[in-house]
């Protein structure tokens, strides 16, 4: 996953869930998207699926 110095959107030491969904969205597959998401502090995760599914279906630049 992410480093914080990786990231450069951290609060203090925790990486903000717009920056783990942009790793997200550069995955390949879906299992590994999947994983990642997994992988995200729980506090976060709901915010951080929640930026990954606007991109992902946004008529500009998403991947739907």
């Amino acid at each position: 996953m992410l480093a914080d110095d990786q990231a450069g959107y951290s609060v203090g030491h925790e990486i903000r869930p717009r920056a783990y969904a942009r790793h997200i969205l550069n995955l390949e597959d879906k299992e590994a998207r999947r994983a990642a998401l997994a992988e995200i502090p729980e506090h976060l995760r709901e915010l951080t699926r929640k930026h990954v599914e606007i991109v992902w279906n946004h008529p500009k630049g998403g991947k739907a």
